[in-house]
Parts: structure tokens; C-alpha cells; sequence
């Protein structure tokens, strides 16, 4: 017994020392970790300093976009291959677009969302890191311009939260005042775009600050050290209402045989400005002097040049006016609500048309495959999309299909679809995107894939197989008698009669006529 006790003792310590050596590793690995994050961020701020800086915050619209010029010199003694942006990790649910060129060119640069975040060493702000990388090494001694759009999506908060369906509708942004950089800026200056020149309040520090009109100006700043904040705080007037798209589904699907190219839109569109306040008030609504830009009827959407055989319906009958108008370069499709849409409501509603094939399809004869441009689906200028699924739905038959995007999309899958008078079914490839912006529309997505020319005749010969077969049914049915047989006959046949009933029966007859001949006998000797 003692020396269980012994062995039960030294594995008892055993286990404390295994439990004590793993927490020191735990608090070994997070100490490095701190440490790597810190050390990154010495080596971003290494080389670069950012001389001047030009911020433009644009409030005017659903979404927010900041446009940055840059003007960047190498200080350091070892060319640079790779610029970094800094987004606050808390707002990177709200990043919509992140697009880079150099300054004049327009030529986007290839930026790239780092897996790890800085850590600001003073008050442990986690950032967001992208990689940008520079159309060239910049060497020691070299300058470079370069030109950055973010946009920010749910950027804004409404401020009261609710109001009522004829009071003002004000909004709350908040930032810093400086640029999110880890480089040393020299110079630099940030102005807010308002959409009214009605602000309720707005900071007045760091100094200088100035309002004139519908801008706000901050700075210019001088010798501002890297990741350097001050709060930055605009309260102020909306004049048009703020509308996020939270769910669009386009399905595409492609006809070889037809020339054509068929799109079915579905989207909910959301007012996600101050809520409305009370009861909503229509024949008050109408009146002139009672008119304000809170609520919103009236949509616009752009549609291809080439569109025909346009639709639309909703799935409550709240639609009142549809007009289409023919562009240029683009149709538009306008659509009235009978009832608007305030704040905290939604609305829904499909839309759809035909499309020539030729228009966004092209055949390689050196690579045989065919080749099919889209885009992510941006239904309403200006108006953010929370969350996009893009349908493509090949032909029957084709095989090899390959994807290229231009921007990185969240998800892609395959599956199989199967419509009408298919036999081994279609691929589907489904593009789902969250965030989506304005300028999504002009990043191409390339759905490539190969369809031998036999597979062209496969539904034709689905078609006339079907055809066959319902003709041979309906020859095999032909033949059949449906006819159901004759009943019997309702008349009973006669029972013959046995002795004893005949004699029965028989002899009232007899003696009836024995009668009758009797009385006949007796007419005549009268």
C-alpha cells in the first residue's frame, strides 16, 4: 500500500508538471505572438514615409467613400516592394472595396488582405492589414503617387434612432481625423462631404477646423507619427433617404439553341434610416407643404441596352408604375410603389429580361471553349448590397468549366441543375459576395467551358425520343379495348313448371272452360 501511495504521489506531480509546462507554453506563444505583431508593424513603418496626404470623406450617399492621395518616398536604405493599408479590425464587417492604382493611370495594383492584424502598441487597436504591392521596386530616393478608394458600407448611424414621418432625418459618422497609416505622415488634410450644409454637431479639434458650406476641412496637419488618432465625429441632415439591398439572387441561364441569354433578378431592399415614429400618414404624405425626403417611392435600375421581353412583379401587389427608357449605352427600368418606403420597412420584388448571347459570349477556336463574361449583380446605383448570389447556369453538356474573377470572391461552388427535358442535367456555379458596391459592376467575372458539338443535339434527341415514346403509348393504348362488357339481360327466364304446379294451376283453367263451353251449349238449344 505505501508504495501505491508513493506512485500515486509522483503521478499526481507528474500531472502538475504537465499542466504548469503547457500553461507556460500557452503564455510563451501569446507573448511571441504580441511580440511578432509589434515587430510586423516596425517592419511596415520601416522605408516609407508618406510626405502629403489628401483625405476626402464622402457623405452624400448610402455608403461611405474615402478617397486618399498619396504621395510616398523611400527614407530607407533598402527598396520597397509593398505599401500597407491599415482598416480598425472593429469595422471590417463594413469594408465593401479596397481598389489601388497609381495616381493619373487608373491601372488597379494588386492588393491583398493579409492574414494577420497590427496591434497598435498603445491602446492594443487591432488593424487590418493589406498588402499593396508597387507596379515596381521603389528604390532608395524614389517617389511614387498613388491613389486608394475604400468604401465603407452600414457606416452610418441614424441619431434619433426614430422620428416621425414629417421630421428631419440625422445621421452620426465617426473616424479619425488622421489617416490609419503605419508610415510617418508629413503633411496631410481630411475633408467631410456633407449632403446639407445642416449639421447639428461636428469636432472641432485637433485645430485647424473649418465648416463652409456642405464641407468640413481638418488640417492641415504636419509631422503626424504613424497610427496617430483623434476622434472625428459629424452629426448631420440626410436629405435623401439611405437604402441597403440585404439580399439579391440573380440566376442566369444560358440557350445555345435560342441565342439567348435569360436573367431572373430577385431583391429586398431595405430603408435603414431612423425607424418610423408613430403611424404612417398617406393623405398627408401627398401635400406639398408636407413633402420630405424621408420616405422614397420611386426606383431606379439599369438594365443592358440589348434587354428585351423586361418584367417585373412583386409578390404583394404594391406595384403602382413601371416605365422603361431606352439609353445609349443602358435602359433604365423605373418602378413606383404604391406605398413608400419608410424608415425600418422593407420591400421585395423580382425583375427580369432577355439578353442577346452574342452580347456576353465568345468562342475561342484555339482553346475550343466558350467563353462568358458577368459581373456581380449592382442593381441600384449607390446603394450598398449586404449579401450577392450569382447563378450560371450552363447549357446541357458542358464540361470543363474553369472560373477567372478580377477581385476575390467569398465563395464559388458547383452543383447540378436539372430544368425541363434534361437528361444528365446542367452545372451551376454560384458566386456569393458580401459587401457589394458600386464599382463591382466593372470587375468581369470569366465562366470558361467546353461543349462538344454533339451535345448541342442531346435535347433534340431527348425531345424526339420523348416524342417516340408518347406516340407508341399512345399506338399501345389504341389498341386496347376499354369497352366495358354488356350487363345481362333484366328479363328472368320462365321456371318450368313442376306436376304438382301445373296441376294447380292448370285446373281453374280447366274447369273455367268447361264452364264456358257449357254456357255456350245451353245459348244455342235456346
Amino acid at each position: 500500500m505505501r508504495f501505491s501511495d508513493r506512485s500515486s504521489d509522483r503521478s499526481i506531480r507528474g500531472m502538475t508538471y504537465w499542466y504548469a509546462l503547457n500553461w507556460a507554453l500557452v503564455l510563451v506563444f501569446t507573448f511571441v505572438t504580441l511580440v511578432q505583431g509589434e515587430l510586423q508593424l516596425a517592419q511596415v513603418a520601416g522605408g516609407l514615409t508618406v510626405t502629403n496626404a489628401r483625405r476626402t470623406l464622402d457623405l452624400t450617399g448610402s455608403d461611405v467613400r474615402e478617397q486618399v492621395e498619396l504621395h510616398l518616398e523611400n527614407t530607407g536604405s533598402t527598396p520597397v516592394e509593398h505599401y500597407y493599408w491599415l482598416t480598425p479590425a472593429s469595422g471590417s464587417q463594413h469594408v465593401g472595396l479596397v481598389h489601388a492604382s497609381v495616381a493619373g493611370s487608373g491601372e488597379p495594383l494588386l492588393l491583398v488582405k493579409q492574414s494577420e492584424r497590427l496591434v497598435d502598441p498603445q491602446d492594443s487597436l487591432l488593424y487590418d492589414l493589406y498588402a499593396l504591392q508597387l507596379p515596381s521596386l521603389l528604390p532608395t530616393g524614389g517617389q511614387l503617387d498613388l491613389s486608394i478608394l475604400a468604401v465603407r458600407t452600414n457606416a452610418t448611424d441614424p441619431l434619433p434612432r426614430a422620428v416621425g414621418q414629417f421630421e428631419k432625418h440625422y445621421l452620426v459618422y465617426q473616424a479619425n481625423v488622421y489617416l490609419d497609416s503605419p508610415y510617418p505622415v508629413q503633411k496631410q488634410s481630411t475633408k467631410v462631404l456633407l449632403p446639407s450644409s445642416s449639421v447639428q454637431s461636428f469636432s472641432q479639434s485637433p485645430s485647424p477646423t473649418k465648416k463652409s458650406g456642405k464641407t468640413i476641412t481638418y488640417g492641415p496637419y504636419s509631422s503626424v507619427v504613424g497610427l496617430a488618432r483623434a476622434p472625428l465625429r459629424v452629426h448631420y441632415y440626410q436629405e435623401t433617404p439611405i437604402l441597403t439591398l440585404p439580399s439579391v439572387h440573380r440566376q442566369v441561364r444560358l440557350s445555345h439553341w435560342g441565342g439567348f441569354l435569360t436573367v431572373d433578378d430577385h431583391a429586398v431592399v431595405k430603408h435603414t434610416g431612423a425607424e418610423l415614429k408613430g403611424n404612417y400618414q398617406e393623405t398627408l404624405r401627398l401635400s406639398a407643404e408636407t413633402e420630405t425626403g424621408f420616405i422614397i417611392n420611386n426606383f431606379h435600375m439599369e438594365i443592358p441596352r440589348l434587354a428585351y421581353d423586361v418584367y417585373f412583379r412583386d409578390e404583394v401587389g404594391n406595384l403602382s408604375t413601371t416605365t422603361l427608357h431606352h439609353g445609349e449605352k443602358a435602359q433604365r427600368l423605373i418602378f413606383q410603389s404604391r406605398y413608400p418606403l419608410c424608415g425600418g420597412w422593407i420591400y421585395n420584388w423580382n425583375h427580369g429580361y432577355h439578353q442577346p448571347l452574342s452580347d456576353v459570349l465568345r468562342y475561342d477556336p484555339e482553346t475550343q471553349r466558350y467563353n462568358l463574361q458577368q459581373t456581380l449583380p449592382v442593381l441600384m446605383k449607390g446603394v450598398p448590397e449586404e449579401q450577392v448570389e450569382l447563378d450560371v447556369i450552363l447549357p446541357e453538356g458542358a464540361y470543363d468549366v474553369q472560373v477567372r474573377t478580377a477581385m476575390e470572391i467569398d465563395h464559388v461552388d458547383y452543383s447540378t441543375y436539372y430544368s425541363y427535358m434534361d437528361s444528365v442535367g446542367r452545372v451551376l456555379v454560384r458566386f456569393t459576395h458580401h459587401h457589394v458596391v458600386s464599382e463591382y459592376g466593372a470587375y468581369p467575372i470569366i465562366v470558361s467551358y467546353r461543349m462538344d458539338s454533339l451535345s448541342l443535339f442531346l435535347k433534340p434527341v431527348v425531345l424526339g425520343l420523348a416524342l417516340l415514346a408518347a406516340f407508341l403509348l399512345a399506338s399501345a393504348m389504341s389498341r386496347v379495348n376499354f369497352k366495358l362488357p354488356a350487363p345481362p339481360s333484366s328479363t328472368v327466364p320462365s321456371k318450368k313448371p313442376s306436376t304438382d304446379e301445373s296441376n294447380e294451376v292448370s285446373s281453374p283453367v280447366k274447369r273455367n272452360t268447361a264452364a264456358g263451353d257449357l254456357s255456350k251449349r245451353r245459348s244455342k238449344k235456346k
